[in-house]
């Protein structure tokens, strides 16, 4: 069975693990490069090429399976990232907002293996050629943990393949949202007015629950100062309560973007903080706040309460867990579309 989380076997088959020794390893591998199977099946040498071969197979392995990828549950999110690194803000945000975050990156992937037969005696020799940019490799060894947990997939924009010289293919399952992605960009990039059938779009997405976002715009304050692990604990211990927050989230956008046939994910995400969430949060972080005034006596018979701050909020998994069980979930989607 393909599953995204294949790619980290090219990490651990060649010993990669932490950033010192996989920037050994860049520094010595090119961004587009071949391997020669039979000189590294007979001397055991060129381990560079031995990663390049393992990552870009692996990849383009999940490329051909795409729509294998996701178990069809939950809020998929899709987002383009426009720079050369993915920033954690942005993991953050998409691995608390969706059920399977995909973020697409500014990167090419090609990817093609060719067999020569030898004429005179027979044999044949495979060589395989890559495309793959260094910071890609980066980021999916940054954010491992996550994509290990199945809970994050990371892709170049544009994925091609080829095989004993035919034709390239590849791309065909992601062409289609990449497209929708970079038109959203361009219109938040040159501040222009959403064009109608790109609204439709998105629109459509939404109402299959694929939600197409621009994570950079989005605000959401209860997660600013928590790591990826924390969030990821989150979803471990609140899944159930997640989905319901996510969906409701979804819907508010989705029913915003109907309303108002505006793209402005800033402005979005803005009204639902301060209009709908701020204040319920408020009201259960003093409800919260009165009971960790105890907080002392609750030392003193053994139990802790660990408090978070964010962003002047105080947060703990207790209170970040009131809020996505709260009635909050129910009253979010009504209030946008009112």
């Amino acid at each position: 069975m393909t599953t995204y989380a294949q790619l980290l076997q090219a990490f651990k088959q060649n010993g990669i693990s932490d950033e010192k020794s996989l920037a050994a390893v860049l520094q010595r591998l090119p961004e587009s490069g071949r391997g020669d199977l039979q000189y590294i099946a007979a001397t055991g040498k060129d381990e560079v090429s031995k990663l390049g071969i393992n990552f870009c197979r692996s990849l383009a392995d999940v490329a051909r399976h795409l729509v294998a990828l996701y178990d069809g549950g939950g809020i998929q999110q899709f987002s383009l990232n426009v720079k050369p690194r993915i920033g954690e803000e942005s993991i953050k945000k998409a691995l608390f907002l969706s059920r399977t975050p995909t973020v697409f990156t500014q990167h090419q992937f090609r990817y093609s293996s060719v067999q020569f037969w030898n004429s005179a005696d027979g044999d044949g020799i495979d060589t395989e050629d890559w495309i793959v940019s260094h910071d890609f490799i980066r980021d999916v060894f940054r954010y491992r943990e996550a994509i290990e947990r199945g809970q994050l997939i990371i892709l170049p924009s544009s994925i091609a393949e080829s095989h004993y010289r035919g034709d390239i293919s590849g791309g065909s399952t992601h062409e289609g949202t990449v497209s929708l992605l970079e038109e959203l960009e361009r219109t938040r990039v040159f501040n222009l007015s959403a064009d109608p059938q790109l609204v439709d779009a998105i629109i459509a997405n939404y109402k299959t629950e694929h939600q197409l976002i621009s994570l950079p715009d989005l605000n959401v304050p209860w997660i600013k100062n928590l790591d990826i692990g924390t969030i990821l604990k989150v979803r471990a211990d609140h899944g159930d309560s997640l989905d319901r927050f996510q969906r409701a989230y979804h819907s508010a956008i989705l029913a915003f973007i109907e309303n108002h046939r505006s793209l402005d994910f800033a402005r979005i995400s803005r009204q639902i903080n301060q209009d709908l969430i701020a204040p319920r949060v408020a009201e259960i972080e003093k409800n919260y706040k009165r009971i960790t005034s105890l907080h002392r006596n609750l030392a003193l018979t053994g139990a802790t309460v660990a408090l978070i701050p964010i962003g002047g909020v105080i947060l703990s998994g207790a209170l970040l867990n009131q809020i996505l069980v709260s009635d909050i979930i129910k009253e979010i989607p009504s209030a946008i579309a009112g």
